[in-house]
């Protein structure tokens, strides 16, 4: 990427994304209007965060998943930086000696000034607003901590999330290609639509179209879902999975299809049969055609 001309749209999957690689992709933040990045060895979650603070062209941004605490304030976000930039670091350098030892001599200078870099970078993107403010397409899966039960940490994301009020698709869900599918780790959740969490602060994004959020178990009722039908009009599909609770659920689901909006069918299953769902991408080149 480095050596090629300014670049429009880009997709990379189930390949290596190391921080030479971002370093490459950060000389066409002026051209590029895509980007999808799933499932590559080396993608982190501040870069996830890094690319959406630093990319201002971006108008469909489709990548794995975001820590929250890569987006939000206060001590225990610093801390939770610090623990996982040490296990990062650590991987990092494992990498270095593999490129080494495998006489990629060329790329270590690279590998290191890019280490070096972002390093110096990354310690203060919680307090980085985003400059992807004409996106019309995102794709992003939040991992809260379980044991984080104050709503601040998400009612900054959803603070986040809100300045993009050209969003026509959000899709906060698991997808098929997420290696880890770390909201159904035993110690994350996903980011909740819920009055309480957060969600009137969406209330800007008057063009959505498509709300996803597959395998993030949600537990919206029915207030929370009334002010999404109310305030976004122009909302033509939806998540099935509202509610964890099957009945509940059920119960929910007329409200929906009452409006005309479509109700989502599941595109993968868990082989267990339950109602938790990854999301298998849409065509990502049709956004630009």
């Amino acid at each position: 990427m480095t050596a090629c001309s300014p670049l429009r749209v880009v997709s990379i999957m189930k390949s290596g994304f190391w921080l030479r690689s971002l370093a490459a992709l950060e000389r066409h933040s002026e051209t590029l209007e895509g980007l999808r990045l799933y499932g590559g060895d080396g993608l982190r979650s501040w870069m996830c965060h890094w690319i959406a603070a630093s990319f201002p062209k971006l108008r469909s941004l489709k990548l794995g998943r975001v820590f929250a605490h890569e987006l939000v304030k206060g001590p225990r976000a610093e801390e939770a930086r610090r623990s996982q930039l040490a296990k990062d670091t650590i991987d990092d350098n494992e990498m270095l000696q593999k490129e080494i030892a495998t006489g990629k001599h060329e790329m270590v200078d690279v590998f290191n000034e890019a280490m070096a870099r972002f390093t110096a970078t990354r310690d203060v993107l919680g307090v980085r607003p985003w400059v992807c403010l004409k996106l019309v397409h995102l794709t992003m899966c939040f991992a809260f901590p379980l044991e984080q039960a104050m709503v601040d940490w998400d009612e900054q994301v959803f603070r986040q999330i809100s300045k993009l009020d050209c969003l026509e698709s959000l899709n906060l869900g698991q997808s098929v290609f997420l290696d880890d599918h770390v909201i159904h780790g035993e110690n994350t959740r996903g980011l909740q639509l819920k009055a309480q969490s957060g969600l009137t602060l969406l209330v800007p994004l008057k063009k959505l179209v498509t709300l996803k959020f597959v395998g993030t178990h949600q537990n919206l009722d029915e207030q929370d879902l009334l002010w999404i039908l109310n305030q976004w009009s122009s909302l033509k599909e939806i998540s099935r999975g509202l509610h964890k609770d099957k009945e509940i659920r059920e119960k929910l689901w007329p409200l929906v299809e009452a409006r005309g909006i479509e109700l989502l069918l599941r595109s993968y299953e868990l082989g267990d049969g339950s109602e938790d769902e990854y999301e298998a991408d849409e065509d990502f080149y049709s956004d630009f055609e």
